[in-house]
């Protein structure tokens, strides 16, 4: 027995303990269904089976199924924080999970008690099927869900920017990661999380500043905090605790640590205090112990984290942090993503569809997700049966894109897209309203002449392709663009 397996078999035996794994297990085996990973932790047993291949071809599903016992009656500690770290994987589908306990009750008492967004389900052996459970569950799910980052097998087009995020940490130690919200980053680093989960030699923080940024001179404390209970350090948050967790002698494994919304904390004076011992801190710990700690800090744009000067004072990074930036994605990678998605509701999204939302969206996922999301309220509000082949979208493109052109999500991101160029990069929002001038067209717009400055950053966004073409959303809402480069 190969060593992977013997220790499968060894975690299988204690997750045995709880109420229902043995039935559990007992039933896979007579359906032919692989066990791949068993954890215990605390009162819950986790097991990942491979999926079917019949329910992975009907519903587009991941390689992977997640399931959780309780063993006794399943609480609101146990679904409060959504899906443990520890069972997370890239061979699962992000937010999709199945509770198991063995009374009757369940699916009443899941359904009320606390989850974060994602697809909570009760299954208990011997009773409903699990395609039939899918099968109910997945057509009234909302997989464009916008207000998470994808993950795992939903994470597409990114495996060269996830591949370079890895060789400039390994080189360098110090990443800044940027590019307009809800363009991808977040999951781009989440990829780090889901590479190297099962690599003993490495272990991975993560922290939103944002979240942190209304408890006022609680703050840094609950950032540090954070990251501290991520690598499992104990004492008081205090970054002179961090840094010497951090330099422990005992503890050799590389350590990647993620600073999500760091822009934050350089946009509010009260936090920029913190922010420059933070920095300082990153550059002694990587200067000091090259490989050992990697930190990646996340933002919208770099002007500040690369600026000579924070709040007056030295930047103690200034010319330190390699840039990469998370552009929108490509046509085809933005249609895998559609069709993947909507495949889970029923829906087969046709080449019409795939065309209108690149041509809207330009690639960016955010925006693609809001109009995935229209595309199918559409579909079913059509009075259609959903049946077990999957529905075609194509019959609802205008409709949609109507909608989706009216849709807060999108009017709220041309907005945030217009103040953050005439707050921080006026001629960039001056040459983006000329561009806007000449479109639509057949032709593509002449560049000849503008400022190289303002064209570079304006691809790195993703507002302009090599052509200078624009994303059709802005072409629609040209007018509220305009007026903002005009202010």
């Amino acid at each position: 027995m190969s060593e992977r397996l013997q220790a499968l078999d060894t975690h299988l035996t204690k997750v045995r303990q709880v109420t229902g794994v043995s039935e559990a297990l007992a039933e896979w085996e007579t359906q032919g269904i692989q066990i791949t990973w068993a954890r215990l932790m605390h009162d819950v047993a986790a097991i990942r089976i491979q999926t079917p291949d019949r329910i992975q071809r009907r519903f587009g599903l991941a390689p992977e199924l997640l399931f959780l016992f309780s063993g006794g009656h399943l609480q609101a500690r146990h679904t409060r924080t959504g899906v443990p770290a520890a069972v997370r994987s890239d061979r699962t589908d992000p937010g999709l999970a199945f509770w198991s306990d063995p009374f009757d009750d369940l699916a009443d008492r899941l359904a009320r008690l606390p989850t974060p967004a994602g697809l909570w389900l009760p299954w208990q052996p011997g009773r409903v099927g699990l395609e039939e459970q899918l099968a109910r569950a997945l057509r009234t799910h909302d997989p464009f869900d916008v207000t998470q980052p994808v993950r795992g097998p939903d994470r597409v087009g990114r495996d060269g920017l996830l591949a370079t995020l890895v060789r400039e940490l390994d080189h360098h130690g110090a990443v800044g990661v940027y590019g307009l919200r809800k363009v991808g980053k977040t999951s781009l680093v989440f990829g780090l999380d889901d590479l190297f989960r099962d690599d003993p030699a490495r272990r991975f923080a993560y922290a939103d500043a944002q979240t942190y940024l209304g408890d006022g001179n609680h703050a840094p404390a609950g950032l540090v905090g954070r990251l501290m209970r991520e690598l499992g350090v104990e004492g008081e948050p205090t970054l002179r605790t961090l840094r010497q967790a951090l330099e422990a002698p005992s503890d050799d494994r590389r350590t990647m640590l993620v600073i999500d919304e760091f822009d934050w904390l350089l946009s509010e004076p009260e936090y920029n205090p913190f922010a420059l011992r933070l920095l300082a801190m990153i550059r002694g710990l990587v200067q000091s112990h090259p490989g050992r700690t990697q930190w990646v800090l996340v933002g919208r744009e770099p002007a500040r984290l690369d600026g000579p000067r924070i709040a007056g004072r030295p930047n103690p990074t200034l010319n330190f942090w390699r840039g990469l930036w998370v552009g929108p994605l490509a046509e085809r990678d933005l249609g895998t993503l559609l069709r993947r998605l909507g495949k889970r509701m029923g829906l087969r999204l046709g080449h019409l569809s795939k065309q209108r939302a690149f041509e809207l969206t330009g690639g960016h996922p955010h925006l693609a997700r809001v109009f995935g999301r229209v595309l199918a309220q559409q579909a079913l509000a059509s009075g259609g049966e959903w049946r077990e082949e999957n529905q075609p979208t194509d019959p609802f493109v205008d409709p949609a894109t109507e909608q989706f052109l009216r849709e807060r999500d999108t009017k709220n991101w041309v907005q945030e897209v217009g103040d953050l160029l005439q707050s921080h990069y006026p001629d960039a929002a001056a040459l983006l309203s000329q561009l806007l001038e000449s479109q639509p067209c057949d032709a593509a717009p002449s560049l000849s002449g503008a400022d190289p400055d303002s064209l570079e950053l304006l691809r790195r966004f993703g507002l302009i392709d090599a052509e200078g073409r624009v994303p059709g959303v802005l072409v629609h809402h040209q007018r509220r663009l305009r007026t903002l480069a005009a202010a």
